[in-house]
C-alpha cells in the first residue's frame, strides 16, 4: 500500500484573479499502481467518463465550456463525500485558508455561482458510482484533494517577501506538500509516499527549495536531469520520494490536481466578471491574460476607487 500525491497549477500568467494551486491524493493498495490502468475505462472522452489529463486540453477556451473541468472534479469529489451546491462552498471545502480567501476575494461570492453548472446530478451520480466501483476493485480510493486559492493581495505580498514569481508558485506548491507529509505520518506513518510535481517552469534544482520547507528532513539527491529532478527522504517506518517532471499530467495524481485548479481558477474569474459588470453592465468579460488584462483594469478604475478597493488586491505586481 501506498499514498500517491499529485500537484499542478493554474493562472501563473494572469495579471488579474488568482493563482489556484492543487494537491490530490491517492491509496493504491493492489498488485498494480498505475492508477490509469486501475480507473480503467471510467477514464476517456466520452459522456460517461472523466476526462484526467492537462487541463488545457480538456479546457475548451473557444467555447468557454467548463463541461469536462466540472464533470471531472465534482465526481471526484463525490469518492470524498463533497457535493458543493456554490463556489463559496467549494472554497470553503478544499482551501485551508479560505476565510482569508472570503476576506481578500472579495468577489468570489458576490454573487456566489451555483454548482453544477453544466451537469445534473443524476449524471454526476451514475459516473461517481463507476469510479468508487473500479477503485474499490483494486483496493484503492481517491483519498482528498486540497487547493490553495492565492488572491491577488496574497500573491503580492509574496512578492514583497522578497520572492520572485516562480518562487510565489514553488513555495505555495511544497508548503501544500510538507502539510500532506505531515498529515499522513499522523494518520498512516508507515506507508511510502510518491509525490510527482509538474515542473516549475525550466527550474531544475530543487533541493534547497525543499530545504526551506522541509527543514526538519535529510534529503537526498537521486537525480536532477532535462526530464524530471528526483528527491528522496527515508524515515524510519516510510520512503518519501518526490519528482519534479516534465508534462506530469501524464500521471493521474497530477492530471487531477489539473484539472481542479483550472476548474477553481475558471470559476472564480466567472465570479470576478460578474462581480464587475453588475456595476458596469456593458464591461467586457476578460480572463485576466496580459494581452487583455490593461484594458480590463483601466474600464474598472472608477468604479474600484469609488468602491474603495485597492489597486494591489486586484493586480499582480508580476
Amino acid at each position: 500500500m501506498a499514498y500517491f500525491i499529485g500537484t499542478d497549477e493554474a493562472g501563473y500568467g494572469p495579471n488579474l484573479g488568482p493563482l489556484a494551486v492543487t494537491a490530490t491524493c491517492w491509496q493504491v493498495s493492489g498488485l498494480t499502481t498505475d492508477l490509469a490502468t486501475i480507473l480503467g475505462d471510467t477514464v476517456g472522452t466520452d459522456t460517461d467518463q472523466i476526462r484526467l489529463s492537462d487541463s488545457k486540453q480538456v479546457f475548451s477556451s473557444s467555447s468557454k465550456s467548463l463541461l469536462h473541468l466540472e464533470t471531472a472534479a465534482l465526481v471526484l469529489l463525490q469518492q470524498i463525500g463533497l457535493q458543493p451546491q456554490t463556489v463559496d462552498e467549494l472554497v470553503q471545502s478544499l482551501s485551508p485558508d479560505a476565510d482569508q480567501i472570503r476576506d481578500e476575494g472579495f468577489w468570489i461570492s458576490s454573487p456566489d455561482i451555483q454548482l453544477p453548472q453544466q451537469n445534473t446530478p443524476e449524471q454526476l451520480n451514475g459516473i461517481a458510482k463507476a469510479v468508487a466501483t473500479q477503485l474499490a476493485q483494486h483496493s484503492s480510493r481517491f483519498v482528498d484533494v486540497q487547493s490553495r486559492i492565492v488572491t491577488p493581495s496574497e500573491f503580492n505580498r509574496m512578492l514583497g517577501q522578497n520572492k520572485n514569481k516562480a518562487d510565489v508558485l514553488a513555495t505555495t506548491t511544497l508548503e501544500m506538500i510538507a502539510q500532506w507529509l505531515r498529515s499522513l505520518a499522523e494518520t498512516d506513518p508507515h506507508e511510502h509516499v510518491y509525490i510527482t510535481c509538474d515542473r516549475f517552469g525550466g527550474r531544475r534544482k530543487y533541493l534547497p527549495l525543499l530545504h526551506e520547507i522541509l527543514t526538519d528532513q535529510f534529503i537526498e539527491r537521486a537525480r536532477e536531469s532535462e526530464s524530471d529532478s528526483v528527491y528522496i527522504i527515508r524515515e524510519k517506518h516510510r520512503k518519501i520520494k518526490i519528482r519534479f517532471v516534465t508534462q506530469g499530467e501524464r500521471y493521474i495524481p497530477v492530471a487531477a490536481a489539473s484539472i481542479f485548479s483550472k476548474w477553481i481558477r475558471e470559476l472564480t474569474m466567472l465570479a470576478w466578471n460578474a462581480f464587475w459588470q453588475s456595476h458596469l453592465p456593458d464591461l467586457k468579460a476578460t480572463a485576466g491574460y496580459p494581452g487583455d488584462a490593461p484594458r480590463f483594469k483601466s474600464e474598472i478604475d472608477e468604479v474600484r476607487q469609488v468602491l474603495g478597493i485597492s489597486n494591489e488586491s486586484i493586480w499582480r505586481q508580476r
